[in-house]
């Protein structure tokens, strides 16, 4: 059931296969410093790919 949420919400929000977006640049930005750590990355997992 959390599988199907997450699908769910991955198709609700519409972002795969657009441009880069500032807003995950700054989630991941934050990322990095919570965990101290030199880079982070944002990645948005469907069905079929990345």
């Amino acid at each position: 059931m959390e599988e199907a949420a997450r699908l769910d919400a991955v198709r609700r929000y519409d972002i795969l296969d657009t441009p880069p977006d500032g807003a995950f640049d700054r989630v991941a930005a934050m990322a990095a410093r919570l965990f101290k750590v030199p880079v982070a990355s944002v990645t948005i997992v469907d069905e079929d790919r990345i």
